[in-house]
């Protein structure tokens, strides 16, 4: 380990050590037991002297002194330097301590609130010796934020510690520890290992769960050096002008480029739903694009026909939207069509594979959110490579249309739900989204909405019936959201302006600039709340027309919760796949942190914080339980899918919650697999042992036989 914290990867150190000490080493640092640095010097000794001042010692100051000092700083920098970081160089107060606490709890075994007040402390100790700023935002409801001071970035610069960012979070060079039913596995040290997030892991108690997650973390990858020397080229400029996330994007190069040569595995684990999450997210393929872009399979595969067909699906997906397809979106278009396209382009996919410096016209996409620019690279690069050699490393893809709406069709025997997210087979490709948004734009032009801003609306109809528009509210709603929540929603983060209020000057709630009611054309400040509301409310009554069953859903859902909570418990089930699931949202319980009055700088000293107490939120139940309920079954479908896979023969596997990965020669088992499951894990309505359970009749059901998703062409594409 360098004392940087990046891997050495220097021949000498190769030749030192094997790849199981090089892990351990790596494991070290993330718990703070690796060399110490100028910056973690200079706050052990800071820690040092101020404990000092004090005649007598308040707990949080008798914690730093039962540990290691160095540990701590280690700790506690690496805390406020990941989510400064990933915030884009400033970020909430809150955040910052969370993720502090996260990093303490490792070494410390104390109740949250304990490592809440010396996370509270220590961010304290960091701006008394100038390593980084907190201030209080202006406008509207203050909060606390936090910043890295030119001084903290400096020393990163002089001394070469950027790449302690995201060192907690490094994918594994050996093949992590397999979870078992008594114990969770992943990093070779017990300490860091965690199966379950918010949740205890003695609720796992099915096989599938496990074996699915130990599928997922044998399963070896590789960085490609191709895309990451590009990658490199092409976003240097943005770099040097500070343009870009100092975490998701250059922690991510330089992650990569340590972990160039290496296989590595990912660190599974599971959230108290059961959906898979990944403790490695700077190569991740949960992250962004710049992350996907830069994973490979590591087991290359010999490409066979059928292999070439999804291969070439998978190439076409990820030149869908760009200039190389002339912005066509091939990921919507029939399977058949997308492979018709890459034999129609293949000259031009083998010029950007040839060229990409030249041509990057063809696939740059930027690098902010939903960009695809070194997805698409990898893929043309990948092509070239392939058809010189046979061998295909490119992880291929497939997500399932609409998986909520999916859910619903199954659990109320929908048709009609069941044929709008591809379900059966249906003629070409269904989109549920698009559905609701010609519904939205429908009831406007007929004049059938109850509010004043159908003008308004249809002046900017193009933007909010777009299918990205509509994607978040159709899909939010599915799961059971609220109106008020997609209002909410529209209006993005909580902004101020000054608006006309009873013809008086106030102070009013805004729509963000980036959010969809921010870029509405026509609203004057004090509008953008109502027009918000009235927006969610035209959005709820659509999705209600295209599925009025989800409706029937959720209300059957929250009758079951309304039920349990007579008996004074949570809604209780057991998921397909074994995992005990209690429905169990907590009230909050709102407290203070101060900071010590030894420090000199004696400003922003209090902080509000809300955490959970052990009370059952009643009504947080009755909104949770649908999405939960849902969410928990996605994940028991891929746990036994997984397993499926293994029996017959699929050993490289990857999921993000619906989006299944393999190689393109597994694809059409990937398929079947998917259909094959959900088949049987839905033979009985799933709703019919809550109703048992609980006593609520089962809603009207309709007249979809299950047997036919086994016919379904894109119930996953």
């Amino acid at each position: 380990m360098s004392r940087n914290g990046g891997l050495a990867m220097t021949a000498s150190v190769v030749v030192s050590h094997d790849l199981m000490s090089l892990q351990r080493a790596l494991e070290s640092q993330m718990i703070g037991e690796g060399d110490p640095n100028p910056i973690t010097d200079m706050i052990a000794q800071a820690m040092s002297d101020t404990i000092g001042k004090f005649s007598r010692r308040p707990k949080w100051a008798r914690l730093i002194e039962s540990l290691d000092m160095q540990q701590v700083a280690h700790l506690s920098f690496i805390g406020v330097l990941d989510h400064v970081s990933d915030q884009g160089n400033i970020a909430q107060a809150h955040g910052v301590l969370s993720h502090m606490a996260k990093q303490l709890g490792m070494v410390l075994n104390h109740d949250r609130e304990t490592l809440l007040q010396l996370s509270w402390n220590l961010l304290h100790l960091c701006r008394e010796i100038g390593l980084v700023n907190i201030a209080t935002t202006k406008r509207g409801e203050p909060t606390c934020v936090v910043s890295m001071s030119s001084v903290c970035k400096h020393m990163m610069e002089k001394h070469g510690l950027w790449s302690l960012c995201g060192i907690t979070r490094r994918p594994m060079l050996v093949e992590p520890v397999p979870h078992t039913l008594d114990a969770p596995g992943g990093y070779l040290n017990e300490d860091l290992r965690k199966g379950m997030t918010n949740g205890d892991w003695a609720n796992v108690i099915g096989e599938p769960v496990v074996r699915a997650m130990n599928n997922v973390q044998r399963t070896p990858h590789m960085i490609n050096e191709r895309v990451l020397d590009v990658a490199e080229f092409l976003l240097e400029p943005y770099m040097q002008a500070e343009e870009t996330n100092k975490y998701a994007i250059d922690g991510c190069l330089r992650t990569a480029r340590e972990y160039v040569g290496r296989k590595f595995h990912d660190i599974v684990y599971i959230e108290k739903r059961g959906r898979l999450g990944k403790r490695n997210d700077q190569i991740s393929d949960m992250g962004n694009d710049l992350s996907k872009g830069l994973r490979l399979n590591h087991n290359g595969v010999e490409v066979h026909q059928r292999g070439l067909y999804w291969f070439s699906v998978e190439v076409a997906n990820r030149c869908s939207g760009l200039p190389i397809a002339d912005g066509l979106k091939l990921d919507k278009i029939p399977f058949d069509d997308r492979v018709q396209w890459v034999k129609d382009n293949l000259q031009t996919i083998l010029t950007v594979a040839d060229d990409p410096y030249s041509n990057r016209d063809l696939y740059w996409d930027g690098w902010e959110r939903k960009a695809q620019t070194f997805q698409c690279l990898t893929g043309c690069i990948e092509m070239s490579k392939m058809l010189e050699t046979g061998i295909s490393h490119l992880p291929c893809r497939q997500d399932a249309g609409c998986n909520s709406y999916q859910w619903v069709a199954a659990y109320m025997r929908c048709r009609p739900t069941a044929e709008r997210t591809n379900l059966v087979m249906v003629e070409g490709i269904k989109d549920f989204h698009t559905d609701v948004s010609n519904e939205v734009r429908r009831s406007w032009e007929s004049g059938e909405c109850e509010h004043d801003f159908a003008g308004v609306f249809m002046d900017n109809v193009d933007y909010l019936t777009s299918r990205s528009t509509a994607k978040d509210p159709s899909m939010v709603l599915g799961y059971g959201g609220t109106r008020r929540g997609i209002s909410g929603r529209f209006l993005g983060p909580k902004t101020w302006d000054q608006g006309i209020v009873d013809g008086e000057v106030k102070w009013v709630i805004v729509g963000d600039p980036e959010s969809v009611i921010g870029r509405v054309n026509g609203l004057e400040p004090e509008e953008h709340r109502p027009a918000s509301w009235a927006l969610a409310g035209d959005f709820d009554e659509a999705v209600n027309v295209i599925c009025p069953v989800a409706r029937l859903f959720n209300e059957f859902i929250r009758s079951c919760v309304t039920k349990a909570n007579e008996r004074g418990e949570a809604l209780s089930y057991l998921s397909p796949s074994g995992i005990r699931f209690f429905n169990h949202p907590f009230k909050k319980v709102e407290y203070n942190l101060t900071a010590s009055s030894v420090f000199d700088e004696q400003t922003h000293t209090q902080l509000k914080f809300t955490t959970y107490g052990d009370e059952l939120d009643k009504r947080k139940a009755r909104t949770a339980a649908p999405p939960n309920f849902t969410h928990g079954n996605d994940a028991a479908h891929l746990h036994i899918t997984s397993c499926w896979l293994e029996d017959r023969g699929v050993t490289d596997q990857s999921y993000v919650h619906d989006c299944y990965i393999a190689s393109c020669n597994d694809m059409d088992l990937v398929r079947e697999g998917f259909v094959t499951v959900f088949v049987h894990i839905n033979q009985t309505s799933l709703l019919v042992p809550l109703s048992e359970e609980y006593g609520v009749e089962l809603p009207e059901m309709g007249d979809l036989d299950i047997n036919e998703v086994l016919n379904s062409q894109y119930a996953l594409h």
